[in-house]
């Protein structure tokens, strides 16, 4: 479970690493082992500690270039979608979602007029 919050702080950072020229790449999480993982109990990634990283992989930079990909694994409903874009466009006038690929504010924009409007 993403919550809107941070959605928006890590499609932040992944548009600041791409700027600096560090690629990030993504990867999904089954609920349990985010769970360990975010528990700071348990070595990521790792067999013995049943934290093994081996799903599904991502471009991490859709995050910041595709607001249907950045809204999809949001599970507090509507709410949760607004507001995570609302947030997504202030990170953006404050030019914390400029990844290099382009100013995709009016791409958002769009998104929140046909969805919430």
């Amino acid at each position: 479970m993403l919550h809107w919050k941070c959605r928006a702080d890590i499609a932040a950072c992944v548009a600041q690493g791409w700027k600096r020229n560090q690629y990030i790449t993504g990867r999904m999480l089954i609920q349990k082992v985010f769970n360990k993982i975010i528990s700071l109990k348990f070595v990521p990634d790792s067999e013995l500690e049943g934290t093994v990283i081996a799903n599904q992989r991502f471009q991490a930079e859709d995050l910041t270039l595709n607001p249907k990909f950045f809204v999809q694994v949001l599970l507090e409903g509507q709410f949760g979608i607004e507001n995570a874009v609302a947030l997504w466009l202030e990170y953006q006038q404050l030019g914390f979602m400029d990844s290099g690929f382009g100013n995709k504010r009016s791409v958002f924009e769009q998104f929140q007029h046909d969805h919430f409007k």
